[in-house]
Formats: structure tokens, sequence, C-alpha cells
């Protein structure tokens, strides 16, 4: 009884100091929104109820980007794409039931590495576990949106939905002018003339600006690569006077080529059961404590403070959690109102 109280005041003696510091830990909304395991729910009953065949849904939505979690001390929980897709995948590979993975994107796209990174993951679900993946392309599936889709067997675009913008981009802010006004100087020691390239508090150099191009032009040429080696009926010669950085609607994208066709989501669903070669099967999705999921449309938990869904970008404010336009990189996205 003595060494129960002995912890319990232990206990009580560190929660004050804690509080002393400014350290308070939330057991409301803060600690429910931490990421637990996925579960498994059903958002589409089959026609039959003795199927046993599913079609798993999985969302790729808003910026293609790497998250980083939450703590006891930053309320909610960011969403960690590239993470929870890779989660999703190896549970289905898994998973004997599942006979295919229909991906719901929604996104304008993100940084060209972790673009690559969730391409390869699909690439690798589909030969590992020899199950076909479907892209349905809702609102957004805009430059790495679009070349995330480029790793599913097929790719449908929703009526009224937008995709293309194929070609990268690099945006680096300069603060020069407005330091010389207020008078702030930069001091910057480095080993080499590069090393600041991109740097807040300078322009960049000619050498510097080709050096950087080609950079781009190599990322460029391997979204192309990409375009040509999953839709072998796309002739480069006559995509590039389009791979300009514009965005298609859903009946210019079926002309080129760069979409399989239109179709809502449940449609979506329902080809997918015939490239199976199944007649029936639920849909299932995976969700987190705390999350409410009831039809193929349901998306993200409530009360989270930024909705990852939503995909408009502004250079003064992401409202993308830990990423900030500052973030260094090249990007396949669509970035309306980014200036010239």
């Amino acid at each position: 009884m003595n060494i129960r109280r002995h912890y319990i005041w232990l206990a009580t003696a560190i929660g004050i100091m804690l509080i002393l510091q400014g350290c308070v830990v939330m057991f409301g909304p803060e600690l429910l929104s931490l990421k637990s395991r996925y579960k498994e729910i059903t958002v589409q009953k089959a026609d039959h109820f003795y199927t046993l065949n599913k079609i798993l849904l999985v969302d790729v939505s808003g910026i293609i980007t790497k998250g980083y979690g939450s703590s006891f001390f930053q309320r909610g929980v960011e969403k960690d794409l590239i993470a929870d897709v890779k989660e999703a995948l190896e549970r289905a590979k898994k998973d004997h039931a599942i006979k295919a993975v229909v991906l719901r994107i929604d996104s304008p796209g993100g940084l060209v590495s972790w673009c690559n990174v969730l391409y390869r993951e699909i690439k690798k679900f589909k030969e590992e576990s020899q199950k076909p993946v479907v892209a349905s392309i809702i609102s957004v599936g805009a430059s790495g949106g679009y070349f995330v889709s480029l790793a599913a067997d097929k790719i449908y675009l929703s009526p009224g939905g937008i995709t293309g913008s194929i070609g990268v981009v690099a945006v680096f802010l300069n603060l020069k002018e407005l330091a010389d006004k207020i008078g702030v100087q930069t001091q910057i020691i480095k080993s080499g003339a590069k090393k600041d390239m991109g740097s807040l508090w300078r322009s960049l150099t000619d050498e510097e600006r080709q050096i950087l191009q080609q950079l781009i032009d190599e990322y460029y040429q391997r979204f192309l690569d990409a375009i040509v080696e999953n839709r072998p009926d796309v002739k480069l010669d006559k995509l590039l006077p389009f791979a300009d950085g514009r965005i298609f609607s859903d009946k210019q994208a079926e002309q080129l080529g760069l979409i399989d066709g239109v179709a809502y989501l449940d449609e979506v669903i329902d080809k997918t059961k015939e490239l199976t070669g199944i007649k029936d099967a639920r849909v299932v999705t995976y969700y987190r404590r705390f999350e409410y999921k009831n039809n193929i449309y349901s998306q993200f938990a409530p009360g989270f403070p930024e909705t990852p869904s939503n995909t408009t970008v502004n250079l003064i404010n992401f409202g993308l959690g830990s990423m900030t336009p500052l973030e260094p990189g090249f990007y396949y996205l669509w970035l309306p109102g980014g200036g010239e």
C-alpha cells in the first residue's frame, strides 16, 4: 500500500511540474484523434449476403507529401498519405478476399520524390499480389495526382473532374528587395558558390537558373516516360503540344487517351468487378478509431483542424500543416495562383 501511495504522489508531482512548465496533456479531442490501427468497414453492401469477395477503396487525396503525425501536445492527426496508402496496400495484399483495389484520387499533386514513391508502391502491390488496381479521379487528379494514377490498370475521371497539368514546378521566394527596404542583412558562410542556391535572400544567377532547369527537364521527361509506358495508345509526338502544364476536362482527357473513360465512382466499382471477373462483391475501406464512414463517399473524420481533401493551393499558406511554401523541392503540382 505504501508503494502504491508512493507512485500516486510521484505521478501527482510530475503532473504539477508539467503544468508549471506549460506542458498540459489534454485528454479530450487531442487524445481521441491520435492515430490507431486500421480497421475494415463495409461502405457498400454486396447484392448477395453470402459473397466473400471484396473490393478495397483507398484514398489518395490532398497534397502528396510526407506527414509527420501528431503528439499529446499537438491537436489532431496530420494525414500521412504515403504511410496510410502503404499500410492499406500491405493489408490488402494479405487478404485473399480482396480481389481488387480502387484508388479514389482527389489531388493536385505534390513533391516529385513522394509522387514517385507512391507510384512505385502501387506498382509493387500489383506485381506482388496480382490484384488489379483501378484509379477513380473524383474531382482533381492533376500533375502528381495523375502521375500516381498511371500506376493503375485503368483510369477513370468523374464527369466535371479535371486532370492533366503534366509538368514540373519549383517555387523559390525572393525577399531580397523587402530585406533591403527594412534593413535586414543576411550573412551566409558557404563552402561553394552554389551552396545557398534558391535562398530567400538573393536572386538566382543565370547559371543557377540553368542548373535548376536541367533538373526540372529531367523530372519532366520522367513524367512523359511514365505516360508512354503505361498508356501505350498515347503517342508522345501528339501529346507534347498539350503537355505544357495545362489541365484537361473529362472529355479532353479521354480524347487524348490519358484516361480509359468517364465514370462516377459507383460506375468505376462496377467496371472493376468486370475487370476482376467477379459478379458480386462488398466494397470495403479502412478507418481509424473515431472516424465515421458509412458509404463510398465517406472520407475523413470530422473535427480535424485541416481537411486534406482541400486542394486549394496558395503560395502564402498551403494549409498543409507542417508543409510550407518555403520547403525546398520540385513538384508535380498543379499550382493555380502561383504567379508568373
